[in-house]
């Protein structure tokens, strides 16, 4: 562990940022239909996506709490109704202070890579899933997101992009558990 980012060189300006390439929302066009319904593979695949992110953010719980040397019960004070992006903002300020070179680096690619899902997620988790036909392709509906409040934003989630989410978010963290050491089971009450 580095003390100061200073010493090793490695600020965050310097990193080259991962620029989100993501699929333009889809317009349902006249004589197209959603119908709520997807299939059970598709079912499986968005369950397996809410996981692996749900396992992400704790492992950002338990960077944090490394890092600062807390106590799971203290570290839960500070962390149990924080949000990820909150998460991740607070480890790109720590991480770089408590690493360097290349564990600086690995730790700062993987937040980056939580933070280009993170968005993914809530948009799985929170909108409305269903088949656009005749595409016939899984794709969901949202009127939560930040756009005109008449329109509803439709995005297509096929099978490939599911497990592209769900392999990068298990790379994710097995990058950040290099750096973390693991707390074993929960506590028994």
């Amino acid at each position: 562990m580095a003390k100061d980012s200073s010493r090793t060189g490695t600020s965050d300006n310097k990193r080259k940022k991962v620029i989100r390439q993501k699929p333009p929302p889809i317009d349902i066009q006249p004589g197209q239909r959603f119908e709520p319904h997807v299939s059970l593979i598709q079912e499986k695949l968005i369950g397996r996506t809410i996981i692996e992110f749900s396992r992400l953010d704790h492992m950002l719980s338990e960077l944090i709490w490394h890092i600062l040397k807390l106590e799971m019960k203290d570290g839960r004070l500070i962390t149990t109704r924080m949000p990820p992006e909150n998460k991740i903002a607070m480890l790109r300020i720590l991480v770089p202070r408590h690493f360097d070179g290349f564990g600086c680096r690995a730790i700062l690619g993987a937040l980056d890579y939580a933070d280009l899902i993170r968005e993914d997620r809530n948009f799985i988790a929170h909108g409305l899933w269903g088949i656009l036909t005749p595409y016939n392709g899984a794709m969901v509906a949202s009127v939560r997101v930040k756009t005109d409040p008449t329109t509803i934003i439709c995005e297509a989630f096929p099978p490939e992009r599911l497990r592209a989410i769900i392999d990068g978010t298990k790379l994710a963290m097995k990058i950040l558990r290099r750096f973390s050491p693991e707390r074993g089971p929960l506590p028994e009450k």
